[in-house]
């Protein structure tokens, strides 16, 4: 299940990415916002089902991510991560 979740926090990363770069360098103020023009739907977290966090900044100029591997994959440890238009995995 970590694979999809990176998987997931990648498209949702390049739909953000594709949406500022339309919106003049501002991040939408929800998920929801990505569909249908940046992503046909917002994927949730594979095991409980439940959307992963999502906060932009107050002026929408940034944005984190939130999710949380079970075991790691790709030299990313398990435990809960912040993924930003930057990184994929801050601890």
């Amino acid at each position: 299940r970590d694979d999809r979740r990176l998987a997931d926090v990648q498209s949702i990363r390049n739909g953000l990415v594709a949406y500022r770069d339309d919106h003049a360098e501002k991040f939408p103020a929800t998920l929801q916002e990505l569909i249908p023009a940046y992503a046909a739907s917002v994927p949730n977290d594979p095991a409980a089902g439940t959307p992963y966090g999502y906060t932009p900044s107050e002026d929408t100029t940034s944005y984190v991510l939130n999710y949380t591997l079970e075991i790691g994959v790709q030299n990313i440890a398990a435990g809960t991560h912040a993924a930003t238009e930057a990184t994929l995995a801050a601890p």
